[in-house]
């Protein structure tokens, strides 16, 4: 074989190797948990639990209604106020991480500030209502969708976390839905 050939044949071959490399999928996608979609009203089930996205209210300020008074709570960004309920469906389960991921991917955790649904134990076959408060920014609310992940089971012996149930909602947030936004979103806070 002459020298022409032979570098031809190798940098084809380093070509097909870097082609391959690119076509490994990141790890991150690869192992996320597996969601189920669904929009404002209708029940979604996963293995673990039934999840359903009752309303979703939007606004600049947060009235807090507690037993021992009411809290007003600012933000720097909007407060979205998803109302919801979620029932287990065989046994015990804790309703996982809920996130709010914008429509360019950027991911907003509940509001540490205000105690809700999320990580609520839920029983088979009975439903908890409560509420998630994201502060999330004026220019992610479009578009934004509630994703429940990694929900904890009471038994050892299922996975959490990588490849499992997951649940996302489209809460049909629109820029004509913030426009239209009240000042404050009232809400009830649980009981821890």
């Amino acid at each position: 074989m002459n020298r022409a050939a032979t570098v031809a044949i190798g940098l084809a071959l380093l070509a097909a190797i870097g082609g391959a490399q690119r076509l490994v999928p990141d790890a991150d996608l690869t192992y996320r948990p597996i969601a189920t979609s669904g929009v404002v009203g209708e029940e979604v089930r996963v293995l673990p639990y039934t999840f359903r996205v009752d309303g979703v209210d939007l606004g600049r300020t947060l009235r807090l209604e507690k037993s021992f008074g009411d809290q007003t709570m600012t933000t720097g960004g909007v407060w979205v106020v998803v109302r919801a309920g979620a029932a287990a469906t065989t046994e015990q389960v804790t309703l996982g991480t809920a996130v709010l991921r914008s429509a360019d991917g950027a991911e907003f955790a509940v509001s540490d500030r205000v105690l809700g649904l999320e990580g609520e134990s839920l029983q088979a076959g009975i439903w908890r209502k409560g509420a998630l408060a994201f502060e999330i920014l004026p220019g992610q609310v479009e578009g934004a969708r509630l994703v429940i992940s990694k929900a904890r089971y009471s038994s050892i012996h299922r996975l959490n976390g990588a490849l499992g149930p997951a649940v996302e909602i489209d809460l049909g947030l629109t820029r004509e839905r913030l426009a239209a936004a009240g000042p404050t979103v009232t809400i009830k806070e649980s009981a821890p």
